[in-house]
Formats: structure tokens, C-alpha cells, sequence
């Protein structure tokens, strides 16, 4: 039976998920500490307590970088440099550099 999305079956009330959001149409049953940004537009993993949202840089940070990073405007917008996937649509663990440009940590430590 069709129905619209819901976190659980109208009919038998079984879960979609331990997450859900109903917003990105994410379902999972695995907790990766998965929160939906609204002004990111999209969810998160790694804990909401964990991130904040920098708006001149328009992407969520570690809370460590609060007051502790350079911001770029928009600086999300583009891709990773070495290995070219989006950096604001990303679950990868980002890395900022001095300068403010950003990579995934993965590809930095490379």
C-alpha cells in the first residue's frame, strides 16, 4: 500500500529505521549519530553535538574549529581537491587548512 513518507507503516506500525528523516528521505537502522541541518539542507553523521553550522562558510564544522577556523564564503561549495567528490554533500571527515580551504581528512593525510 502506498502512503506517504512516514517513519513507520501505517498499516503495521513496523519502523523504516532507527533514523529517519523525513526531510532527506534517509532511513537507517545502523546509528552513525545522524542529524538533519536545516540550513545544510541535508543530514549529518558524527553527532549534532559534535558540529555547529558557520554560516559565512555555509557548511557544518567541527565544534573544535568554533572560533578556531578561517572562513571562506561558500567554502564547501566546490571539490575535494585530490580526490574531486563533493565537499558539502560529503559524510567524510573534513580537514581545514590555515588558509580556510577545506579537504577530506583522509585525502590530506594521504
Amino acid at each position: 500500500t502506498l502512503q506517504d513518507a512516514k517513519k513507520q507503516c501505517d498499516s503495521c506500525r513496523a519502523s523504516f529505521g532507527k533514523y529517519a528523516c523525513l526531510l532527506c528521505f534517509i532511513f537507517d537502522d545502523y546509528w552513525k549519530g545522524q542529524f538533519h541541518c536545516d540550513k545544510c539542507g541535508l543530514c549529518r553523521v558524527g553527532g549534532q553535538n559534535n558540529y555547529f553550522h558557520c554560516t559565512e562558510c555555509n557548511m557544518c564544522l567541527a565544534r573544535t574549529l568554533m572560533d578556531n577556523h578561517k572562513c571562506v564564503t561558500d567554502c564547501a561549495a566546490g571539490n575535494c581537491p585530490v580526490c574531486a567528490e563533493n565537499l558539502h554533500t560529503t559524510r567524510k571527515t573534513l580537514h581545514v587548512l590555515p588558509c580556510g580551504h577545506i579537504l577530506h581528512s583522509q585525502c590530506y593525510e594521504a
